[in-house]
């Protein structure tokens, strides 16, 4: 496993009753940026998301590599923020990878949404 650069975290975990909305963090290596997810993904945090999309287009690396396995809950909105990635680092030229958990909520909705014929995934 490579070692990343340390580049930010935006924001902190943010306790809203006892729901964790969703936070990211990011580093880099060379060309590929990885991105950290956690908390939820849903259509409350799409401006979270909005925020890192930005970042990831102004970040110019050609790799985008987005770690799922913290996220603990996504509904069908937080599939269409994931196309809306999907679009944007095509856009960029840039080749997107998602881990997830090889089981669980997010494993199956991804598999029932055929999102591995859009997009690299991995366990």
């Amino acid at each position: 496993r490579a070692s990343f650069a340390k580049l930010s975290r935006l924001p902190a975990s943010i306790e809203k009753g006892d729901r964790r909305q969703m936070a990211y963090s990011s580093s880099r290596d060379g060309d590929r940026l990885k991105v950290a997810m956690d908390g939820r993904l849903t259509f409350q945090e799409q401006a979270s998301v909005k925020q890192m999309i930005t970042d990831l287009q102004s970040s110019g690396a050609g790799a985008w590599y987005i770690d799922l396995t913290g996220i603990e809950f996504m509904d069908s909105a937080g599939l269409g923020l994931l196309l809306r990635l999907k679009k944007v680092a095509d856009d960029c030229s840039a080749t997107l990878t998602l881990r997830v958990p090889p089981s669980g909520q997010l494993r199956r909705l991804l598999d029932v949404a055929r999102f591995s014929d859009l997009m690299t995934i991995e366990s």
